[in-house]
This record gives structure tokens, sequence and C-alpha cells, in this order.
């Protein structure tokens, strides 16, 4: 769910639901939002982002939902809009708007089956597959004779594109019957005039802002506010959206002959991925699944400079400077066998040149390094980072004979300056242990659960990374390794992903969790510690000063002030005077991979507490919406409100799987 507008926890809640589309008319009507109080617009998308948690409105939020907006689609179950169709208020207002689609333009288009995922084309290179190109490919020809025998049978199967324009005419019109909005007249009077369809879905910044504003005069009744201002407001928010998407797939040129496209004249060029290329320049690439190529170097500069010469955000530019600076970097695929130990992420860079960055393994530089690498994706959530557009990396080490890269069960991967590791190092390094050390793995399901994926390395390296950071944390500023320590409660432990570390340290370990499934699977594959369940609601069932360490990761991130308050108070009950907490909060770092807005950032300053969303599987709202929020705090709040039942001594930023690490001592 992307949040648009307001991010109070009380404003009024428009919610859009559909595909991409609809992220980019939220942030346009969130544009001309002019309440007293300000509105939330939610955008709930009808598919799943690869490798990203889906986050669904809570029961509360829907509650609150003043105008649904829905973008037509003529399947007749779909489970989220099912979903949200139930769940809004009877007699909130509902609009049905259209979607842009175009087949016709790509008559031979297919799915790509050669897709290769790279770390810097989550897509493949060529996401959009030719029919006759992969026939070609097939084939074995290469060269300028692939390209001759792809336009001759390109030009020998071409189908009738008079008739298959009509049946997206009679489709567009079909579904504009079917909506509250239409978009055909715009569609048929300007697709010959203006490239405005890039893909099959993907539209120029000027038709997607002919569906925005057209929405917007539609919920004008509803929302109310000044017709002319949000008109005005909608095309200043236009005005630095270049289209949707890096890929505009090139035209066969006779489609742009029959169809008479105005715009595509021989030669013109597409942008695939900031390259310039025209039909002609890009079919021997596809044909080939040709590799030798980046990301457009001159096109990427122009748009990345003209982004921040239009960005005053100091916000965001805050946000991001402190991903980069505290953060760093992250790991993605690593893979260790006999022979070798590779890595692949990416990092990122503000004052320190990516010459003078090292990578090292046990703190010795890696064999092979291949730095720095494209990175489109990255300039999404770091886009004012200077190195953002190339930060990916890949790096190899060999394994001399007899020699293990475990130390003590674990790799330590770290990313420093040219002066190598020092005494806060650990702060950014990332750890993985020896899989002959390891317990078993919880189910996929409850891995994904408590880290928003099932991936099961980044379950690994997320917990033993936490979990050798806080051991090096309580060294550096207690002088304490974690063996010292009587008693430990790994509040929230989720599938175990901490306390199954923990156990390596300490014989007195408690794992304490809300959803049983949790505990039956923690108290079967970690035997070292024991699991006890809690209720959402303090007390606990432990006694008074039950123990000296408590670690708490993302547990406060799960409760209003209300709950947070009787829990500050719960766990003061069962500390040690003199005791220690460590309690995560989402930081800057987490804030920018979750692309949190400026409106959200701001509230957060406001109140110092602001509940978001809530990750949820439709067919489980009821157990997502009691075990699973996600609340901001402040820095500020944090120190103040918790300091009321603690002493706050410190607050260290990413530290804590990209979360602060709140450092509390009970006093005595």
């Amino acid at each position: 769910m992307h949040i648009y507008g307001s991010s109070e926890p009380d404003a009024e809640l428009i919610i859009l639901y559909g595909n991409c589309q609809t992220t980019f008319l939220a942030s346009q009507l969130a544009a001309t939002d002019s309440s007293p109080n300000g509105r939330t617009y939610a955008c709930v998308l009808n598919h799943q982002i690869p490798g990203q948690m889906r986050v669904l409105p809570t029961a509360e939020q829907l509650g609150r939902c003043i105008l649904y907006l829905e973008q037509y689609d003529s399947e007749e179950h779909l489970p989220v809009r099912d979903m949200l169709r139930q769940a809004i208020p009877m007699d909130c207002p509902r609009l049905i708007f259209p979607t842009f689609m175009m087949f016709c333009l790509w008559p031979f288009d297919c799915v790509e089956t050669r897709m290769q995922q790279e770390p810097d084309f989550v897509w493949g290179r060529y996401p959009y597959g030719d029919a006759i190109g992969l026939e070609v490919a097939a084939s074995g020809l290469q060269s300028e004779r692939a390209t001759r025998v792809y336009m001759q049978l390109s030009t020998e199967r071409m189908p009738d594109l008079q008739q298959r324009l009509q049946c997206d005419i009679e489709r567009i019109r079909r579904h504009d019957k079917a909506c509250d909005v239409i978009i055909g007249d715009y569609v048929l009077d300007n697709f010959r005039r203006k490239h405005v369809f890039w893909t099959t879905g993907h539209v120029s910044s000027e038709a997607i802002g002919v569906l925005g504003k057209r929405l917007y005069q539609a919920a004008l009744p509803i929302l109310g506010g000044e017709l002319s201002a949000g008109l005005a407001r909608i095309e200043a928010e236009l005005a630095t959206f270049p289209g949707m998407g890096s890929v505009q797939v090139p035209i066969h040129p006779l489609v742009a002959q029959a169809l008479e496209l105005e715009y595509c004249s021989p030669g013109f060029r597409f942008n695939w991925y900031n390259n310039l290329w025209s039909f002609e320049e890009y079919l021997p690439r596809y044909l080939a699944y040709d590799r030798n190529w980046k990301v457009g170097g001159d096109c990427a500069s122009v748009s990345n400079q003209t982004a921040l010469a239009a960005s005053t955000d100091i916000y965001q530019a805050d946000m991001q400077l402190g991903a980069a600076r505290y953060m760093c970097w992250m790991p993605g695929h690593v893979n260790v066998t006999a022979q070798e130990v590779t890595i692949e992420g990416w990092a990122l860079s503000v004052w320190d040149q990516p010459s003078n960055l090292r990578f090292l393994l046990n703190g010795v530089d890696f064999d092979e390094i291949d730095w720095p690498m494209t990175s489109p994706d990255l300039l999404v959530p770091f886009g004012l980072i200077p190195n953002a557009g190339a930060a990916r990396f890949r790096c190899k080490y060999r394994i001399r004979d007899g020699q293990s890269p475990y130390q003590n069960g674990f790799i330590r991967f770290n990313l420093t300056s040219q002066f190598g590791e020092h005494r806060h190092s650990y702060r950014n390094a990332w750890y993985i242990a020896d899989p002959h050390l390891e317990l078993p793995l919880p189910s996929p399901l409850l891995i994904e659960q408590s880290t928003g994926s099932d991936n099961p390395l980044h379950f690994r390296l997320g917990g033993a990374t936490i979990v050798k950071r806080i051991e090096q944390l309580l060294l550096e500023r207690f002088d304490r390794p974690l063996s010292s320590f009587s008693a430990i409660l790994d509040w929230n432990c989720g599938a175990g992903r901490l306390t199954r570390y923990l156990a390596q340290f300490n014989t007195h370990v408690c794992g304490a969790d809300m959803a049983l499934e949790n505990i039956q699977s923690c108290a079967q594959g970690i035997q070292k510690a024991r699991f006890q369940l809690t209720s959402h609601n303090p007390p606990s069932p432990f006694a008074n000063d039950s123990f000296d360490l408590v670690i708490g990761l993302a547990a406060m991130n799960r409760f209003d002030e209300r709950l947070q308050d009787a829990w500050l108070a719960e766990l003061q009950r069962i500390v040690i005077p003199g005791g220690l907490l460590l309690m995560s909060v989402n930081g800057r770092a987490q804030k920018a991979l979750y692309r949190t807005t400026t409106d959200q950032l701001q509230a957060e300053q406001r109140h110092g507490i602001v509940p978001q969303g809530l990750p949820c599987d439709p067919e489980a709202a009821d157990i997502a919406n009691s075990l699973y929020a996600n609340v901001m705090h402040s820095h500020d709040y944090v120190l103040s409100r918790w300091g009321g039942w603690f002493d706050v001594l410190d607050i260290i930023e990413a530290i804590a799987a990209n979360q602060d690490l709140v450092i509390l001592r009970r006093r005595h």
C-alpha cells in the first residue's frame, strides 16, 4: 500500500485500487487536497511487487474510508478487490475508472522466455517478448542475417492491424461504459499524434495526467474544493514527472505505417533504460539478448541532475543521507562453497569516492571486486545520493587450502573506507553463520511473517548479523559479553531469527511472542532456549525482576501509545534494577527503504508517534490486524516519553536490521 497526503492517524481516507497506474493517480489527487485537516490517499495495488511485503489497509483504516476509487477489471473475482468492496462502509461513495491499455501497437507481444534476472535489471534486460524474435533467436541465426529473417517473417505474418485496432477501440469503449470516468476520447484523439503508450499499459505523463484530472473532477462533489485550483496543483505535480517507467517498447515500422502514427517517423528513438534506440538499433540487441550495454550514462545523468535541481525537499535529503551514512550497504546474495565465497548487493557512498571503498571478508580484501555496477532501481529510494545509480557490487573471495572462512562460527563481511576496520566497524558488518552449526529453519510462511520475505538466506543473514552486532555493542558500551547475563528475553521473537543465535552465546534465553504458531515452531527447533506465549496486552506471565537483558526487535512498532506505555511499565516490572533493554524503532534508513513520504516524516516530528498501515493477507486479516502493525517514533519522542520508565542511554542508527536501536537501562 502506497500512502500519499496526510499521515495523521485519524485523517479521512480515500482508497484507490488498481494496477501501477493508480500510484500516479493517488499522487495527483493528494496534491489537490484542500481539506482543513488533510486527507490520506492510499493506493492498493492489484498485484504484489516482487521482493516487497504486501501491505493492505487495516480494519480501522477501512472504517475511515470516505471515498473508494476502483480501476475497472472485467475479472469476476479478485481477492483483494473483493475484500475492499466488502470491508469499506456501506455508505461510502464509490467511483469506477478505466485503465489505459492498447495491444495493437505490438502485434507479436508475448512473454519473454529468455528473461534473465540481473542485479541491475530485476525484470531482465528485455522484459517484453516478441514471438517472431524468439523464433528467430531459437533458430541460432545471428547478426545481420537474424535481423533480415526477422523483418521477412514479421512482414509475412503481420496480422490485420486495422482489425486489431478495432478490437482495442471496442474494448476501450466497452470499459468506458462500465466506468464513471472515461478516457476513450483522449486515447482515440491522441494515440496517433503523440507517444501516449510506452508499453501496453505504461503511458506518458500527459496521459496519466488526463485521467488524474478527470478522476479529480468526478470526485470533486464528494471531496470538495475549488476546481481550477485543484487542476493547477495537478499540473504542478506533473511538471517533474517524466512518465511511467524507463522502458518504451520500440514499435515495428510497418505498425507505425499501417496505424499512421505521426510521431513515429523513421529513426524515431525510444527510451530503453535511459538509452535512446531506434527500432533498427534495438532489434539486433533483442534478438541476440545482448548484455553488453549499461543503463544510459548521459541520459541517466541528465535525468538525475534534473531531479536534483527540481527537488527542494530537505526532509527526503536528510532521510536518504542518514541511510547512506548509517546503513551504508546491503548484501542481497551470499554463496559459500569449498572453493570460494561470493557476495552481491549494493553500497551507498556520500563522502568516500567509490574507488576508495574496501570490501572485506574477516578483515581481508576480496580477491575480485566488480564495483560499481549500474543500479537504476536504487534511484527511487536514494535518488539524492551521488552514486545511487551505480551502486551494485559483486565480490569473490578464494578460499585457500585448509582455510575455513568461518571464524568462531561466523563469516564477517564489511564495507569500509580506505583505512579499513576500526572499533565501530561492527555496526555496518554483516555476518553469516556456519551451516554446520545452524538449527533447522522454520517454515517459509513463518519466515515471511517475521521478516516480510520467505527467503531463508535473508532470515539467516539478518538474524546472525543482528545478534553479532548486539554482542559487539554490549562489549563496546558495557564491557559485557552476552554470556555474562543471567537471563535474556527475546521479546517479539517471531520465528526465532535472533533466538537461534542468542542461544549459542547464552544458555538462559527465553523467547516470547504473541503468535502461538511461532512459539510452537521455536520450541521444536531451538531446544537450547525456552519459549513463552504472551498476549497483545500486558501483563506478561513473567515474575518481577526476571531478566537483566531484554532485546525487542520491532516489538514497539506494533503498539499505539496506550499499549506502548502499558508495555513500558510491564518491562520495567520484569527487568532487574540496572538491567538493559535494546529496543528497535524505525529510523531514517528503514524509512528511506520504505519510501516514507515527507508528510509522514513531518507528522512523526509533530506527534512523536504515528501509526502506519498493517501488512496483511485478506484471508487472514484478523491475525494481521492484531499482531503485525507498523508505527513510527521520532527520536525526541523516544528520549522523552520512554524516559519516564527507563534511562534512555542512546539511540544507534540502522544497527538492527536497518532499524535504529534504543539502549535503555532500568533505574535503581
